[in-house]
């Protein structure tokens, strides 16, 4: 692993953090940070069906360096679902589920608690939050 251009993280060998090893049914979207994401938003409207229902059969959920400003309403509203449905399902004992897990790059306690205020929804007694921001420590804490 290396860190790019940018502050982008190059990861070369990823099947030592995937459960499936070589399989891997997600890849992450990263959206710009603008007032105007429903302008250039279309492709996803997919993804908000069935948003009411997704996220408690997940085995495992992250949200990595969201920082869920006010303007974002609309992404608001599909967190609280999928954070709510991930922290209220529980699959057994057969299929259990790893607690919920944050990263972000906030070092100083009311940092911290800004984005514990904008995700007020989340039972954070369920949840495992890594504060250095997202680097090699970070995927560590991620897969573990």
């Amino acid at each position: 692993m290396r860190c790019g251009n940018g502050g982008v993280i190059l990861v070369r060998a990823l099947k030592p953090y995937l459960r499936q090893a070589g399989f891997v049914s997600q890849a992450p979207l990263i959206v710009s940070p603008s007032h105007a994401k429903t302008a250039y938003l279309e492709p996803l409207l997919d993804f908000f069906w069935g948003i009411n229902e997704t996220g408690g059969s997940a085995w495992n959920f992250a949200i990595v360096g969201f920082s869920l400003p006010p303007h974002d309403g609309y992404l608001r509203q599909a967190f609280y679902n999928l954070v709510r449905n991930y922290q209220l399902v529980e699959l057994g004992k057969k299929y259990p589920k790893t607690r919920l897990k944050v990263v972000d790059l906030r070092q100083e306690g009311k940092q911290q608690q800004e984005l514990k205020r904008n995700y007020r929804f989340v039972d954070w007694t369920k949840t495992d939050a890594s504060w250095e921001g997202f680097g090699a420590e970070a995927l560590e804490f991620l897969f573990d």
